[in-house]
């Protein structure tokens, strides 16, 4: 999740004292509230079309840098298992796009790579 579609508690935020703890944080105090005060028994998630968030890509490759950047630089604050579970969510989706073309390059099959994505797939919805 990321800002623009999570809720919380008042309660919970003004018990955790809010964002106190990430004042030194240029963005993602919202991420790592959650990611320090979210467990099984107090999350829930809701789906449904009423619910989507839209919102609007960035328009240039230095804005968007500039954003993934800033991402990488408040995951380094995050437990250390969602590190690992993210770190290897983003190691798979890169190995997946350069593996692609190698593999069709290697074995000249394109049914080898329909697989590498289904093998990614199949992955990704394990962890979800």
């Amino acid at each position: 999740a990321v800002g623009r579609n999570l809720a919380y508690r008042k309660s919970l935020f003004l018990e955790a004292k809010g964002f106190n703890n990430y004042l030194g944080v240029v963005g993602g105090d919202d991420d790592l509230f959650v990611n320090a005060h979210a467990s099984k028994s107090n999350t829930a998630l809701a789906l449904g079309p009423s619910l989507v968030v839209y919102s609007r890509p960035k328009t240039s490759v230095r804005a968007f840098l500039y954003q993934k950047f800033r991402h990488l630089s408040v995951g380094k604050r995050y437990r250390l298992a969602d590190r690992l579970l993210l770190g290897g969510f983003s190691l798979t989706w890169i190995l997946t796009w350069l593996g692609a073309p190698a593999l069709l390059w290697l074995t000249n099959d394109f049914f080898a790579v329909l697989a590498l994505f289904f093998v990614r797939w199949l992955l990704q919805q394990a962890v979800f």
